[in-house]
C-alpha cells in the first residue's frame, strides 16, 4: 500500500508538470507547437489509473482514520462506563456493609432483650409462686 502511495505521489507529480502547459492532441509526424515532454497515450491513460488509485487509496486511508477515531470514541465511552459501574458498586457494597452492621446490631439487641426478660421471668417466678400458695 506504500509503494502505492509513492508511486501515485510521483505519478501526480509527473501529471501536473505534463498538464501544466495547455494541452493539444499531435498527429504522428506533426510538429510539436511548444517545447516540453511528449507522452504517448497509453501512458497518460497508466498515469489516470494510477492516479485514480491513489484516490482510492487516500479515501480508504481517511476512512480508516475515522474508523480509527470512532473506535477510539466508543472506547472511552466504555472506559466512561465502566468507572461509573464501579463507582456504583462500590457505593453500593459499602451501603450494604453499613445496613449489615445495623442488622447485626439489632441481633445483639433482641438476644439481650430476650435473656434480660428470660432473668426476670425466672425472678418474678418464684415471688409468683409463693404469693399463689
Amino acid at each position: 500500500m506504500l509503494k502505492s502511495f509513492v508511486i501515485g505521489i510521483l505519478i501526480f507529480c509527473i501529471s501536473t508538470e505534463v498538464f501544466a502547459q495547455e494541452s493539444i492532441f499531435l498527429q504522428k509526424s506533426t510538429q510539436a507547437p511548444f517545447e516540453g515532454y511528449l507522452v504517448p497515450k497509453d501512458k497518460i491513460l497508466e498515469f489516470k489509473k494510477m492516479s485514480d488509485e491513489l484516490q482510492n487509496d487516500t479515501t480508504t486511508i481517511q476512512l480508516m482514520s475515522k474508523s480509527i477515531e470512532l473506535y477510539k470514541d466508543n472506547e472511552n465511552i466504555y472506559t466512561k462506563k465502566i468507572s461509573l459501574l464501579t463507582d456504583e458498586n462500590d457505593k453500593l457494597s459499602k451501603t450494604i456493609n453499613e445496613e449489615k452492621s445495623v442488622n447485626d446490631f439489632q441481633k445483639f439487641l433482641y438476644v439481650a432483650s430476650g435473656i434480660l426478660v428470660t432473668v426476670l421471668v425466672m425472678i418474678a417466678l418464684p415471688h409468683a409462686l409463693s404469693l399463689a400458695k
